[in-house]
């Protein structure tokens, strides 16, 4: 496993807009919505997260966040 580190100073893009719903509209992406999504990921790999396939966990979370921040905001369906 590998750490990467997104410098602050870019732009991480958007989620291309099949992947949001119920918009279909490209999704919102920052370093705290980035981070999360990580998280995810490891805390899958560390067992502490849910069950089920590590973009699950993935997803979990950073929706989490985009709810939190507006409980209207659509949600990422997929990667990839």
């Amino acid at each position: 496993m590998g750490v990467f580190i997104l410098d602050p100073s870019t732009n991480p893009g958007r989620v291309p807009a099949d992947q949001m719903q119920p918009s279909n509209a490209p999704g919102s992406v920052d370093q705290g919505i980035l981070a999360l999504h990580e998280l995810g990921h490891a805390g899958y790999v560390m067992g502490v997260l849910m069950p089920g396939p590590s973009s699950k966990a993935a997803l979990d979370l950073e929706n989490m966040v985009r709810k939190n921040r507006d409980p209207n905001a659509p949600i990422r369906t997929r990667e990839h």
